[in-house]
């Protein structure tokens, strides 16, 4: 869409033209919230009278409590619920994101949202799936990703040593990478050999890009990338006419995609790499 509908007028960057000044959302008098903030609680408090008052709301906790004791016991349509709490929850993402572009960015940018959907899920699960309980793990998140970006310039100024705290970072990554290998070691082969990762750091580098640098995402992107693992052995057993080095280069390519951008092209930490 950001390459030819919505590009902005001269054609030469991925992002659509500044909204109009009349489509901003204003600010709240003496601070730095904008309008959005009152659209995130007049929502929470409508689908909490739905899910509370309503007999629809009701249907929709059956279904995800027990879908086929909800369609045995109280005749409902499962698939149906499911497919509307769907939309529904789509409608209110697209909302979310309209929330950040007119309250927030003005604009309309690739990647505009940096792994906001897994952070909505730890939303979710941290507020109890009540949309109430929602509101308060949001404003938790919301104040921790505010300060995030200014505790290292804090910490600077503050004499913490944040050379020293990424050599510990980076030791304890080492450390999972060890059981990593150790893991593969005794659960996997059986023994060791020389070169035997073949190859799997480089794809775990791909599953933190993939996963838009999210403990979340990461955890998605590795089952992703272990499936992948999974079906080159089952396709071989399939005997299909086809050599089967192509099937051992599957996670390998998938891996080459993700950390080219063909795949969750993703926005980096904003001081990685720097000193």
């Amino acid at each position: 869409m950001l390459q030819r509908p919505l590009q902005e007028s001269q054609g030469i960057y991925p992002q659509s033209d500044p909204i109009a000044l009349s489509a901003r959302l204003p600010l709240l008098p003496g601070t730095r919230l904008h309008a959005g903030i009152l659209l995130a609680l007049a929502g929470a408090l409508v689908l909490w009278h739905v899910f509370a008052r309503t007999v629809w709301g009701f249907r929709l906790r059956a279904v995800g409590l027990g879908p086929r004791a909800a369609e045995i016991s109280g005749g409902i349509d499962g698939r149906w619920t499911a497919a509307a709490a769907l939309a529904l929850s789509g409608a209110i993402a697209g909302l979310a994101g309209g929330v950040e572009v007119a309250g927030v960015s003005y604009a309309l940018f690739q990647n505009l949202s940096p792994g906001y959907g897994f952070t909505a899920i730890a939303v979710a699960l941290l507020g109890r799936l009540h949309p109430l309980g929602v509101v308060l793990a949001g404003l938790l998140f919301g104040a921790l990703e505010a300060g995030a970006g200014a505790m290292q310039r804090v910490a600077r100024a503050a004499g913490v040593p944040t050379r020293l705290v990424r050599v510990g970072a980076t030791l304890i990554g080492g450390g999972f990478a060890g059981l990593a290998g150790a893991t593969l070691v005794l659960a996997q082969v059986g023994t060791f050999a020389e070169r035997m990762t073949a190859g799997r750091g480089y794809v775990a580098l791909a599953i933190v890009v993939l996963g838009r640098w999210h403990p979340l995402g990461a955890a998605v992107a590795a089952l992703a990338f272990g499936a992948a693992m999974a079906l080159q052995f089952l396709f071989q057993t399939l005997g299909l006419d086809v050599p089967y080095q192509l099937f051992l280069m599957l996670p390998y390519v998938l891996a080459l995609l993700a950390l080219a951008g063909v795949v969750g092209s993703v926005r980096a930490p904003a001081d990685l790499g720097r000193p």
